[in-house]
């Protein structure tokens, strides 16, 4: 049975991206399956910046749920400028990187 089945992590697939020189991530929404995405990422790797530091957000790609009375979108920044701090890059798909 594939270990994704069920909605659990693809360890498997995270440690073959980690293998490439650079991995671009987009999607939609930003507040909640990217986000979840890039925290089982962040989770695999914590304290391996060398390994985060390889994947970029394309900011300019993506974005959040809207809610009348929730801010997804600053909740998602807020948890994306963590994970900057752990090495995850955040870019824009026009920056070159």
């Amino acid at each position: 049975m594939p270990e994704t089945i069920g909605g659990s992590i693809s360890t498997s697939l995270i440690s073959e991206l980690a293998s490439f020189d650079r991995i671009y991530v987009a999607g939609e929404a930003k507040s909640h399956c990217v986000l979840a995405s890039l925290r089982s990422i962040v989770e695999m790797f914590p304290d391996q910046e060398k390994i985060l530091s390889k994947f970029h957000l394309l900011t300019d790609c993506t974005s959040s749920v809207v809610h009348p009375e929730i801010d997804f979108d600053a909740k998602a920044e807020k948890t994306l400028q963590e994970y900057a701090e752990k090495g995850l890059k955040l870019a824009s798909s026009t920056s070159g990187q």
